[in-house]
């Protein structure tokens, strides 16, 4: 059998070697697909699903912001598991199982090539936990973020040089929707809790006569001034979200987060199922959208453009209608699984063809 390095290099040497690459995702338990499953296959490489060892009742999407001491005891015990596997690339989702397999690559001295996919920190603290992250993360050959404005911010942080990172749009896949119940009167909708602006939202659609909804923790709404016309749901499952804004006349994602990417999630749910979207300007949203185009752009905290771009898909059907039609399309060829399995390939074929980092 061919030694993980020996196969790596027959692959950058073009030669027909399959390069098998061990795939880990905290909500493998839960969800078995992902997009790997879209990879082409003349691409050469094969893919392995690595379970969790600990499979909670919780799904990685429903989870708490903050990642807890048992949390992160199954991240390393999922890495190890990974690790001992003779995998010549590894691709973890998200910054925790990232950390945890390059720590265990550095440890073990292991040759395997690693690939964090969904590398989104969200924001960044103080530079000495920067600096601390980054120790182990240098064993990383390629970090995917989802925000080309990211790749400085990250850099910096972690002390990591700019090239190690990529720029990879993030995907959504198919939205599955089921009946639900929204009355008769349509409605703008909006979701999401991370770095939203309702503030902004809340002062554009005061006072006028579209029915507005509202879904959020809490916490985010507390303090602010509800407008009469803005009924607040929280507490909807996945599916409700996401069938409650098929049925929107169009949504809004405000957003004050100016520094990394927030809103990605909701406008590319939205864009999936062909309702017109309304964004703030901002790293989560300049790599994806096109103002006019699949999206109208609004200045970020800015009340009056807000309300007129609310105005204007509100009112005028064939313009919504345009709109959707091109957002649809904009999914479908550049953000959609079968995007986002070109996209890995591509990365992996980056890695592999770099350097080894010990």
């Amino acid at each position: 059998m061919c030694t993980s390095a020996h196969r790596i290099t027959k692959f950058a040497k073009g030669d027909a070697v399959a390069v098998h690459v061990g795939v880990l995702h905290p909500s493998f338990g839960h969800e078995l697909q992902w997009i790997d499953d879209f990879a082409p296959e003349e691409a050469g490489f094969v893919f392995h699903k690595v379970a969790p060892p600990d499979v909670k009742e919780i799904s990685w999407h429903e989870r708490g912001a903050v990642t807890t001491g048992r949390e992160w005891l199954n991240h390393f015990r999922y890495a190890l598991n990974a690790v001992r596997f003779d995998f010549d690339v590894i691709v973890t989702n998200f910054p925790q199982l990232a950390f945890a397999v390059c720590f265990w690559k550095l440890l073990l001295r292991k040759h395997v090539k690693v690939v964090s996919w969904s590398f989104n920190l969200g924001s960044v603290s103080s530079t000495f936990k920067g600096r601390l992250a980054g120790l182990p993360l240098r064993a990383a050959d390629l970090l995917i973020v989802h925000s080309q404005e990211e790749i400085g911010i990250y850099s910096a942080w972690l002390s990591l040089p700019k090239e190690r990172f990529l720029f990879v749009p993030l995907q959504r896949g198919v939205v599955q929707v089921e009946t639900y119940d929204t009355g008769d009167k349509p409605f703008l909708v909006s979701l999401g809790s991370a770095g939203r602006d309702y503030s902004t939202l809340f002062a554009a659609v005061a006072g006028q006569d579209q029915r507005v909804i509202v879904v959020a923790k809490p916490d985010v709404l507390a303090g602010l001034d509800v407008p009469s016309n803005v009924e607040v749901l929280n507490g909807l499952s996945l599916l409700e979200c996401q069938s409650l804004a098929s049925r929107a006349v169009a949504g809004v994602v405000p957003i004050s987060n100016l520094d990394t990417a927030s809103g990605q999630v909701s406008f590319l749910m939205l864009m999936a199922l062909g309702v017109p979207v309304i964004v703030t300007d901002c790293p989560g949203s300049r790599d994806y959208l096109i103002d006019g185009h699949d999206a109208l752009i609004v200045p970020p905290g800015d009340t009056d453009a807000l309300r007129l771009a609310i105005l204007k898909v509100w009112k005028n059907e064939d313009f919504r209608k345009r709109l959707a039609e091109n957002s649809l399309l904009s999914w479908r060829e550049r953000f959609s699984d079968e995007a986002a399995g070109v996209n890995l390939v591509r990365a992996l074929a980056k890695a592999v063809q770099e350097p080894a980092i010990h």
